[in-house]
């Protein structure tokens, strides 16, 4: 279980997810090193309460955290090693039969095909495009942040959207056994025969060098972490669209004016998952009805309220930002007024 965590965070980039986390819990238990303080030796009795709230949130926030990770650990690791070689090809064929009958191609080589007439356009946005792919752990934690900040409300909602986008994905994934197109074609690592069109499309397809690096980083996450009985089957439907979908809706309702950057952002990601051939077109679809499904859900629960350690937590935070700021203003004030005397 745990080389299939590592596989993940690995892959998909999560380690700025998780130092949100991380940095999540040091707060906290700065936070409450300093009211145990003030508690216990300074005797300020009135700092009892908010000691036992951040305690509280402190214990829940560990054990979700656990609980979250074992769920999911457990799952991936199911679906990772459960089915068979033929059940994944008769998906991954299905899958690209579906692409070719809505595109009349298959997308992900057709992207990098030499007889396409785009493929310079796409040469020239190619570390654009492996590089948007590569930032969605960096901008899904931004965007973590923001609604942190912004109200518990929002953040409370985030929380559940991503949190339901990965437990409705999961049976999705075992019912639709896929791996990427990279894996199943390109690399063809199950070995199986390939159908005369789709041999005839990976003949002329000719992966640009930002492309074909990044492949190669593919291949050895893939050799280091996932055994020969181990598939990586996360590909339909595509989180990477899931969770950007999320951060253009959660996005905008931190700020509206976002939208000018998260916009192009979304659809870049659209077209990432496709040119990095870890995704089929169609898991771009199922990704985005997830998120859509996802935010539903989240808006249809968040109606029961916020739970009290979310907004515990979120009054925290403000409170504590609204004194640095007060403090920063303050020594602003006072710099520029001795630089006034100073002068004079």
């Amino acid at each position: 279980m745990l080389d299939i965590i590592t596989y993940y965070i690995t892959f998909g980039k999560i380690h700025f997810v998780l130092l949100f986390a991380a940095l999540l819990f040091i707060y906290l238990i700065w936070k409450s090193l300093v009211l145990g303080a003030e508690c216990f030796i300074f005797k300020k009795t009135e700092r009892v309460k908010a000691l036992k709230t951040v305690s509280r949130v402190i214990a829940v926030f560990v054990i979700s955290t656990i609980a979250f990770f074992l769920l999911i650990g457990v799952s991936l690791e199911q679906i990772a090693t459960t089915h068979s070689s033929e059940s994944i090809v008769e998906t991954n064929n299905l899958l690209m039969s579906l692409d070719r009958s809505i595109f009349g191609a298959y997308p992900f080589a057709w992207l990098q095909t030499e007889t396409n007439p785009f493929k310079s356009f796409f040469d020239k946005l190619a570390v654009v495009l492996v590089n948007t792919y590569a930032s969605l752990s960096l901008v899904l934690a931004m965007i973590l942040v923001l609604t942190l900040l912004k109200n518990s409300h929002l953040f409370y909602k985030f929380i559940l959207s991503f949190s339901a986008s990965l437990l409705i994905s999961l049976p999705i994934w075992y019912l639709v056994p896929a791996i990427p197109p990279i894996d199943g074609y390109v690399d063809n690592i199950t070995g199986a025969p390939l159908a005369e069109d789709i041999r005839a499309s990976l003949i002329s397809y000719r992966p640009n060098q930002t492309l074909a690096a990044t492949f190669d980083v593919f291949r050895t996450i893939r050799s280091e972490y996932l055994s020969a009985d181990a598939f990586a089957i996360t590909t339909m439907p595509s989180m990477h669209v899931a969770w950007a979908t999320l951060i253009l809706y959660f996005g905008i309702s931190v700020w509206a004016p976002l939208a000018l950057i998260l916009v192009p952002y979304f659809i870049l990601n659209l077209v990432s998952t496709v040119y990095v051939a870890q995704h089929y077109a169609v898991d771009a679809f199922g990704g985005l009805a997830v998120a859509i499904l996802a935010i539903i859900l989240s808006l249809f629960w968040a109606k029961r309220g916020v739970p009290k350690i979310i907004s515990d937590h979120h009054a925290l935070i403000r409170a504590d930002m609204d004194y640095g700021v007060d403090y920063l203003r303050s020594a602003a004030r006072n710099f520029i007024s001795s630089a006034r005397v100073l002068i004079s």
